[in-house]
């Protein structure tokens, strides 16, 4: 018999068996008839080709095959019973896990200077890497583990767990001094400038189409990967550069540059955490969501999870 054939009930019946060497104790040791557990040993010294248990003087005798086998088989249950059953439980203390996070760029500024300084008291064993958001395979990076959890804009995640984790609205950043400071700030004055344009495509898709729409088209010049590269250009330039408020205010505590709310209707993004459903009670992947949503998440945001 092959061993696919052989189920978990045989080997649990066989692991009574062999500790019992008594059919009628093995049964009630597991709870079935006394001809069940009979039949059991039949299919059980077919498929093994050893008669397992012999008759002795006084009890049936343990082949030493099946002396070989009683420690192999009690040993593996018991590993496989304590997999099962008990609570692996996380320790950040002592662990040394290494977490995916899939940021957007826009985000990594905000994220990654608490999580760090949070990891380095509670957690120092601890690793993280940010890898860049591509919603092209960003469902099959967090099935497939590459990516544990994801912190994204308004790409689809078909199938994951999304959570919003707070609403960032679009201003114009100049830097200091800029001549468009010292005039009067609408409309014109916006399209006028000459801007950097960075490239997350959802979040500039947004953006660009809410523009549109309000009758606003910018004049590009210079086009960058990240929100901050482009911040590290217009500190040092007459360009102009559209993007999340949260970002760019953290930025003007650093870098020389001015603040300015759009001159058009409030333009927001929505930044939500994303999960794979197969790891919505793993501890660690919980501990970690949990410490993400507690730096990101902005006071009195509603935490909910669903399906999109």
């Amino acid at each position: 018999m092959p061993f696919g054939q052989l189920n978990l009930n045989d080997l649990v019946a066989l692991d009574a068996l062999l500790a019992e060497r008594h059919v009628t104790r093995a049964a009630q040791r597991i709870g079935v008839s006394q001809s069940a557990m009979s039949h059991t040993l039949r299919r059980l010294r077919r498929a093994l080709g050893d008669p397992l248990l012999v008759r002795g003087s006084s009890d049936l005798v343990l082949t030493p095959r099946a002396r070989g086998l009683s420690t192999i088989v009690r040993r593996n249950l018991a590993e496989l019973e304590r997999s099962l059953f008990r609570d692996p439980g996380f320790d950040p203390a002592t662990s040394d896990r290494q977490f995916a996070i899939a940021c957007l760029d826009l985000v990594v500024v905000q994220l990654l200077a608490p999580l760090m300084s949070r990891l380095e008291r509670e957690a120092p064993g601890v690793r993280i890497i940010v890898r860049p958001v591509d919603s092209e395979i960003l469902v099959e990076q967090l099935e497939s583990d590459r990516v544990d959890v994801a912190i994204i804009g308004p790409e689809p995640s078909p199938g994951m767990r999304r959570e919003p984790l707070f609403g960032d609205r679009m201003v114009c950043a100049v830097r200091r001094g800029h001549p468009a400071t010292r005039r009067p700030w609408n409309h014109a004055a916006y399209r006028a400038l000459r801007h950097a344009v960075t490239v997350p495509p959802s979040v500039e898709r947004e953006v660009l189409g809410l523009m549109v729409t309000q009758g606003i088209e910018i004049r590009e010049v210079l086009r960058l990967p990240t929100f901050v590269a482009a911040t590290m250009v217009i500190a040092d330039s007459d360009l102009a550069l559209t993007g999340p408020r949260s970002l760019m205010v953290h930025v003007a505590r650093r870098l020389p540059i001015q603040v300015l709310e759009l001159p058009l209707k409030a333009i927001s993004i929505p930044v939500s955490m994303v999960w794979h459903p197969k790891d919505d009670t793993e501890p660690s992947h919980q501990w970690l969501r949990d410490l993400i949503r507690e730096i990101l998440e902005q006071p009195g945001q509603r935490r909910r999870s669903r399906r999109r």
